[in-house]
């Protein structure tokens, strides 16, 4: 589900991204990872998640315009910028 969603976002931006590694492919490109914890717990069921997740922004040129860009596009799908 979180994968769906980072995915969709990052679309938005106009450049490839990827899962954990970017391998042999050119900037730019973002790659992504995430942390999940369990949030909230009620009658011995997991209610809630708290997803940390981490963008890497591999870019040769533009760089401040398309850092700015992919954190518009992150916190217009719901994410919540916490550190740059």
């Amino acid at each position: 589900m979180i994968t769906k969603k980072i995915k969709t976002a990052l679309d938005e931006v106009g450049i490839p991204c990827y899962f954990i590694t970017r391998g042999n492919n050119p900037a730019p490109c973002v790659v992504y990872n995430y942390n999940e914890k369990p949030k909230f717990f009620a009658e011995n069921e997991e209610k809630a998640i708290q997803y940390t997740v981490l963008l890497n922004l591999y870019c040769n040129n533009n760089i401040e315009n398309t850092k700015k860009l992919v954190l518009e596009v992150m916190q217009k799908y719901g994410f919540i910028k916490t550190a740059v």
